[in-house]
């Protein structure tokens, strides 16, 4: 894959430096003349290589756990187990009527992953499952499955996990994503380690490694992930088109890797790689994630070391980020308290 120039990647990251101390506004005011030299050095350099290259990731199918740790997660290469979850009590028992039936009535709190999706809803898990193909596109992202229902940590091979994630570990949690068929989540990063077990339907991702970051030019983040920020009145990039607007006209000459995940995969996503997701069938997903300094600065040095800096200036978002992570992300968007709120009108 075609990557930008180390000296053009160095300079960005300057320039991200100054956005997170300064702002975004008042840094590209600062600096109008680097900014206009530095993205006709990185177009000139990305049309150089052609029309993108989209690859089908890297799969393996037998596979120790110590391979895999040497093999990818210590190199931050990304990777498919293909079916290597499959005899995995998740990928034999669940389905959407099995959470449904047994779970159903959980509260559950649907929390956007970007600003077209700001607010977030409190609503029951049944209503979600119920929903999944109205037009609302319903998408439970982060649910804290195993702090709410301890006894599904029975349903994965936690042994085979913890061997794979090894002794890199500051932070641990399993999070579950249901989607219907159409839904999706638009172009983020996060600092995270993250093997995803697709349980259930289908999944499809699109993949940008660390080093393109100048090309998707995100706002300095507040939390450990950031998102591609809106450049048009459609919203963020979408990967999957074949065609560009404008304003993400560099994505043409930007490489990618593309997976699709069945039931029984284990994909692993490293540090900082940029991703877009989307559903094209309804499906059930596990995130299990894993904060590790080290891998975390193998993969993008710059931003583990900008993210750690920040992190004593933001302990009141991150205090609870052991609870629910979708806590942490009100709080990162100043809705919290409404959504404590909320919570007590319901409970009332």
């Amino acid at each position: 894959m075609r990557t930008i120039k180390t000296r053009y990647r160095f300079l960005y990251g300057m320039l991200q430096v100054l956005d997170k101390l300064l702002g975004r506004k008042l840094g590209k005011k600062l600096t109008p003349r680097t900014r206009k030299y530095l993205y006709e050095k990185i177009e000139k350099q990305l049309k150089e290589g052609g029309l993108r290259k989209v690859t089908d990731i890297e799969r393996v199918s037998s596979i120790t756990p110590e391979e895999f740790k040497s093999n990818y997660v210590d190199k931050a290469i990304p990777v498919v187990v293909t079916g290597g979850a499959s005899e995995w009590a998740c990928c034999k028992n669940w389905s959407l009527d099995y959470f449904k039936n047994l779970h159903g009535e959980d509260e559950v709190t649907l929390v956007g992953n970007d600003d077209s999706e700001h607010d977030f809803e409190i609503i029951k898990l049944k209503q979600v499952i119920e929903n999944l193909n109205s037009e609302s596109k319903k998408y439970l992202r982060f649910y804290p499955l195993l702090t709410e229902h301890p006894e599904h940590i029975k349903d994965f091979d936690l042994g085979w996990l913890r061997s794979v994630r090894g002794k890199h570990k500051s932070w641990e949690k399993f999070q579950m994503f249901i989607g219907g068929k159409g839904s999706q989540t638009p172009m983020h990063n996060a600092m995270a380690c993250n093997l995803f077990i697709q349980v259930y339907g289908e999944k499809e991702w699109m993949l940008y490694p660390p080093e393109i970051t100048a090309v998707i030019d995100p706002s300095p983040g507040k939390n450990f992930h950031r998102s591609a920020p809106f450049k048009s009145k459609e919203g963020t990039c979408d990967p999957f088109m074949s065609e560009f607007n404008p304003a993400y006209h560099l994505y043409k000459y930007t490489d990618a890797i593309k997976v699709h995940l069945k039931p029984g995969d284990i994909f692993y996503n490293p540090p900082h790689y940029w991703h877009a997701v989307k559903n094209p069938t309804d499906s059930i997903g596990i995130g299990y994630r894993w904060l590790s300094t080290s891998l975390s600065l193998k993969s993008a040095p710059l931003y583990t070391i900008i993210d750690l800096l920040s992190a004593p200036f933001n302990i009141h978002i991150y205090k609870d980020w052991n609870k629910d992570y979708f806590q942490m992300l009100l709080k990162e968007r100043g809705l919290y308290q409404k959504y404590l709120s909320k919570k007590k009108s319901i409970s009332e």
